[in-house]
């Protein structure tokens, strides 16, 4: 049986600090919450302690290197990591891990709502294309990467090289 997704409820408190404001949405590795502490705010992603494929230690160690590179403005920040448990509804008290970056805006599913036609421009399209297949799993995040990209803005903050042998 695969793990279940955390559901975390507005108000709830993340590792005694962080409250939950609402869910941004929930992806097949887990979910994404708008979070805030003082006057902080930040998107939380969690993923179950017994997932299958965990990502969220490797995601963080990624950008706390990113954010040693001098002009790292083009990458999130990540605030915290770490792992929490919650009573949740009948499911009783689940533990999951979670990690708590800057916010970087709405997904690609509410920019092209809110275009005209729900359609991006010729320019826009190919470039949201361009980053889509650089992601698609094969490319493997190096220096040489990591400068081409803060020439040209792409979110490579995550890849790694799923070809064997390298």
């Amino acid at each position: 049986m695969p793990p279940q997704l955390v559901e975390l409820s507005p108000g709830m408190k993340v590792a005694e600090k962080w409250t939950i404001i609402k869910k941004l949405g929930a992806g097949a590795f887990g979910a994404v919450y708008h979070c805030k502490f003082g006057l902080r705010e930040g998107a939380l992603k969690t993923e179950p302690v017994d997932a299958s494929m965990p990502l969220l230690a490797m995601e963080a160690h990624v950008l706390q290197e990113l954010h040693r590179i001098k002009d790292d403005r083009h990458f999130t920040k990540c605030f915290d990591i770490g792992r929490d448990s919650q009573t949740i509804g009948p499911a009783g008290k689940v533990s999951f891990n979670y990690i708590v970056m800057s916010l970087v805006g709405p997904g690609l599913d509410k920019l092209v709502k809110a275009r005209p036609g729900r359609r991006f421009s010729p320019g826009t399209a190919i470039g949201v294309s361009i980053q889509m297949v650089l992601h698609d799993g094969r490319n493997l995040c190096r220096q040489t990467s990591l400068e081409r990209c803060r020439r040209h803005g792409c979110d490579w903050s995550v890849q790694r090289s799923s070809t064997p042998g390298q």
